[in-house]
């Protein structure tokens, strides 16, 4: 889904709005980047911080700055289909918050423990994600 949507903050003029199987994948690129823990990760987890995980939109800036990052540690892009909105797409503020922690630190706690669990967990977002329907009626998914 991740609908493109402007803002009135001159640093993230455009966001994404997620759908559930999407904050899951930044969930998962956020531990990713925690994990690897060198100070030139700590810029991105402070945006991260401060507009995803408190309920605001993913920054168009904030996604190309966690690919780069993946793209070096030669692990999986995020990519998104520009879909539709829906009522949790659309959820900001302290709702919003909370719904991304609860995934963040149900994921915190399987990536520990049920390391096979977490993999089949985010093979089901990454399909889940790419099986949502685009917004162009002409993009017919292959």
């Amino acid at each position: 889904m991740a609908k493109l949507f402007r803002t009135n903050s001159n640093r993230h003029l455009d966001c994404y709005g997620l759908q559930k199987c999407e904050d899951i994948l930044v969930a998962d690129a956020y531990l990713d980047i925690k994990e690897g823990g060198t100070d030139r990760h700590e810029a991105i987890l402070k945006f991260l911080d401060r507009y995803w995980l408190n309920g605001q939109g993913l920054s168009d800036r904030t996604l190309i700055w966690i690919n780069d990052l993946r793209r070096n540690e030669r692990r999986v892009e995020i990519t998104f289909v520009d879909g539709h909105s829906s009522t949790y797409s659309l959820t900001r503020g302290e709702e919003k918050a909370r719904l991304r922690k609860n995934i963040l630190s149900r994921l915190q706690e399987i990536r520990g423990s049920a390391p096979l669990r977490y993999v089949e967990v985010l093979e089901r977002a990454r399909a889940a994600a790419k099986s949502l329907p685009s917004r162009d009626p002409l993009d017919i998914a292959a």
